[in-house]
């Protein structure tokens, strides 16, 4: 269904340019003498049995067609099958079909789910296993054909599974009797070396063996000429035995290949072993999303072991860390570690706070956008500036910062004003707070005070014989023109102060730089929680008579 709709956009749009913009007329309500004139102008009439508009297309513009269309649709993942978006174009007609399978590009990605795994061996039982049997049938002759599709194309892998039963059986998940899903995945395997992206989310239970076919996927050997740039390991291990997972870490390995860019490892992956044991090239990645150790993980991702990692990747660009399990300070490793690539960072803290000596063991120049969000802790304590984490990071890296995401809820009301004073350049600013935390007294708010510091003050003055307007005091974040917030907004005096916060900005853009105090236009303003309103606000910024001009106010 997503590939069809997408074809008729498409065909919409292509033959909507071809026709141009000239208004058509059926004739009804037209002179003769004009319609006449019209159809001597525009010479022999179409044969109807001449091509039609998508017909008449270049085979390049159809296969930029083919290839923006299949962008569109591989955000939803489409596995392997008749329905998918490069099937369905194969069918249209005769000349798609030639065209679609001469194109490597579309067939390059292959996503195999693995069907549901049959319940066991018993009788009552035995029909789920020729069912699913014939599943697996079915993907291997649709393997079989997709991949010399892809030709000489580099591939982008992904396997999943459906759901993975429980046994009472310790055997039945052994490699016997297993012989149609091991074909299947040797089969993928052999492409091994054209691989350029490989994404994992498996399942492994107590009944499955070290021999059974999926664990083949977790000791890739090498490839002899390295191309594979993104690697996502997402594994769920629901079994005791350490020899399962002990097969990630096996050397040598296509994860250690010089080609490796980008690494995700999802919180489940590292149940037995610490992510510096698998055998990655660290120092070529470039992007890493590590999102933590299981929750029945005797390892913790930690500050200490966060900047060892760092330490070992000098190339990163963006990154992610989830830490856990410590509110100590970060230990001194001695010289501070430079990161000149790093340009975005987010950071899943351990119960709200980032513990101080993080941000001042980093040396980040190129630092633009910093994220700090928690998930885990019930009852949220803020901190005062000096002692908080995250304003050690804006104290240290605001001048370089232009985007910022965090929760004020971990800061005083004072730390909010003094770490939102560090932003000098912030160009967008979210603030969020956490609707399932029990806040404290002490915990920032977001009310008409903190507003109006974020509202420049301004001045009339003569020039020139006529009033005009002078900032005479910047707010806190001048360059800001992105602004997102989760709080409550309740009260005529908290509704006014946003009024006044968008008006002044938007006015202040226009007045320009009057002795080095400059504001940005804001642009956008996001509003995420409840809004006690008491009147129309787009309405009252015309009443204002504010330039609303390309501003959005999302609530």
């Amino acid at each position: 269904m997503i590939a069809s709709s997408l074809i008729q956009r498409f065909k919409s749009s292509v033959v909507t340019k071809i026709r141009g913009t000239t208004p058509q007329n059926d004739g009804r309500n037209q002179d003769p003498q004009i319609a006449q004139w019209r159809q001597s102008q525009a010479g022999p009439a179409l044969d109807t049995h001449s091509p039609s508009i998508i017909e008449r297309i270049d085979d390049d513009v159809l296969i930029f067609i083919f290839l923006a269309t299949l962008k569109i649709a591989d955000s939803a993942n489409p596995p392997m099958s008749r329905t998918h978006p490069a099937v369905v174009i194969s069918h249209v007609c005769q000349r798609w079909r030639e065209v679609a399978l001469a194109v490597g590009a579309l067939w390059k990605k292959i996503h195999l789910v693995i069907p549901s795994y049959p319940r066991g061996w018993i009788d009552r039982e035995r029909h789920e296993m020729v069912a699913w049997k014939i599943k697996l049938l079915q993907r291997h002759q649709m393997m079989k054909t997709w991949i010399p599709r892809a030709g000489e194309s580099r591939l982008h892998i992904m396997v999943s599974e459906g759901w993975t039963y429980p046994s009472s059986n310790g055997s039945y998940y052994g490699e016997e009797g297993y012989p149609e899903l091991a074909g299947l995945i040797n089969m993928l395997l052999e492409t091994s070396s054209r691989w350029k992206e490989l994404e994992l989310e498996l399942s492994f239970v107590q009944s499955q063996t070290p021999k059974f076919p999926t664990t083949r996927f977790l000791s890739l050997p090498p490839q002899d000429d390295p191309v594979l740039t993104n690697v996502r390991l997402d594994i769920d291990w629901n079994c005791p035995d350490e020899s399962l997972p002990c097969l990630l870490l096996s050397k040598p390995s296509m994860l250690g290949g010089s080609s490796l860019r980008s690494l995700t490892v999802n919180s489940g992956t590292m149940l037995h072993h610490d992510l510096t044991a698998l055998p990655i090239s660290w120092s070529t990645l470039k992007h890493l999303d590590f999102r933590g150790y299981p929750s029945n993980s005797t390892w913790a991702f930690n500050s200490s072991q966060a900047l060892q990692v760092l330490q070992s990747c000098p190339n990163l660009t963006s990154c992610y860390l989830a830490l856990t399990g410590e509110s100590t300070p970060s230990p001194n490793l001695g010289n501070p570690i430079t990161l000149r690539f790093l340009e975005e960072i987010t950071i899943r803290p351990f119960k709200w706070q980032i513990v101080q000596g993080f941000a001042s063991s980093l040396i980040l120049p190129s630092l633009h956008k910093l994220t700090v969000q928690s998930f885990t802790g019930l009852r949220c304590s803020p901190l005062h500036y000096r002692e908080s984490g995250l304003c050690e990071f804006t104290q240290r890296f605001g001048c370089t910062l232009r985007d910022v995401n965090f929760q004020y809820i971990a800061l005083t009301q004072d730390a909010l004003r003094q770490c939102l004073a560090d932003l000098h350049n912030v160009s967008s600013l979210t603030l969020t707070d956490a609707s399932w935390a029990v806040i404290s007294a002490d915990c920032a708010k977001i009310d008409a005070e903190l507003l109006r510091n974020l509202t420049p003050q301004l001045d009339v003055v003569e020039c020139g014989g006529a009033d005009c307007l002078q900032v005479r005091r910047q707010p806190l974040c001048p360059m800001m023109e992105e602004f997102a917030l989760t709080a409550t907004l309740s009260g005529e005096e908290s509704e006014m102060a946003l009024i006044e916060l968008i008006e002044m900005r938007r006015k202040a853009w226009s007045i320009g730089s009057v002795e080095g105090r400059t504001v940005a236009r804001l642009k956008t303003v996001t509003w995420n929680g409840c809004w006690e309103k008491t009147l129309d606000v787009a309405d009252e910024l015309r009443r204002r008579g504010v330039d609303t001009d390309q501003f959005l106010l999302r609530t």
